[in-house]
């Protein structure tokens, strides 16, 4: 079994669709047999049931499995101490709470030894298998390297806090659940404090992962999490075999069909129960 984390905090309502395309998309590519892949949603009380339904509908079109989280009743003390830490903090009111969930990975699901985290900006254009197969040893987690892809510096290496060749994207990790129970969570605990007293360095999860683990991870071939804005700068338009990462680009996705990216996600938005009579107005509107 593959068990692959989403988290969800949906506030509008409209979030859900870009977790349900990259799901669809991770369902398509799958060459393993049914009821092999269990997601593990990872949600607050912003899921709605007309959201929770189609969650369902589609997990069960491609007869895979599916099991939901509410973060907030399971997870309650620790979600409140991360809102009340930055809530003052106007400047990163726009950073979806949802972010913080794949913290809490390893004490929601205790059960199991590793789990995959995939961010909902993303189409997994290739089996998911050939992830969860790397090999993470002792590490508590695998990662891709931010900067293979990107000249820009983040400040945690502006600052010379963390080598530029360690930093990682957060977007998608292979998780030692196991190994971070053990060892790691009074680590993570530290990085949250960190941040809290460090604003300046931004970036919320990624930071408190790269301050926590950038010396200690298996760094995953790019094509686990490729960037699609800055494959674009580049001139690289390749989508086959790669985890491609639009970093929220939200409607965009959709305005340009001459773009092969937008086309790639819109393959599979449209075979999604999102894909309806409200999303055709919508695009027709923009």
């Amino acid at each position: 079994m593959i068990h692959v984390a989403y988290g969800l905090h949906d506030k509008t309502g409209h979030y859900s669709k870009f977790v349900g395309t990259s799901m669809l998309s991770l369902f398509e590519n799958h060459s393993c047999p049914p009821r092999s892949i269990t997601v593990h949603l990872l949600h607050d009380n912003t899921l709605t049931l007309d959201n929770y339904e189609k969650f369902v509908y589609l997990s069960g079109q491609y007869n895979q499995i599916i099991k939901f989280y509410n973060v907030e009743k399971i997870c309650a003390k620790e979600l409140e101490r991360v809102k009340k830490i930055f809530k003052d903090y106007p400047r990163y009111q726009r950073l979806s709470v949802g972010a913080f969930f794949r913290l809490l990975i390893p004490q929601i699901l205790d059960n199991l030894d590793k789990s995959i985290y995939i961010d909902a900006d993303t189409i997994v254009n290739l089996d998911i298998k050939e992830l969860w197969q790397v090999d993470l040893g002792d590490m508590p987690l695998a990662a891709v390297v931010y900067t293979n892809q990107s000249t820009y510096t983040p400040p945690l290496c502006k600052y010379g806090l963390i080598k530029y060749e360690d930093y990682f994207n957060s977007g998608v990790l292979v998780i030692n659940n196991k190994q971070m129970l053990k060892k790691e969570l009074e680590n993570i605990d530290k990085g949250i404090k960190f941040l809290s007293e460090n604003l300046k360095y931004g970036g919320f999860d990624q930071t408190i992962l790269n301050y926590c683990f950038s010396k200690r991870y298996v760094k995953l071939d790019d094509k686990f999490n490729f960037f699609v804005r800055y494959s674009k700068q580049r001139g690289e338009f390749n989508t086959d075999n790669r985890i491609l990462h639009y970093f929220s680009q939200g409607k965009s996705l959709m305005m340009d069909m001459r773009d092969k990216f937008n086309r790639l996600w819109f393959s599979y938005f449209v075979k999604t129960p999102w894909f309806n009579e409200e999303t055709i107005n919508n695009l027709c509107d923009m």
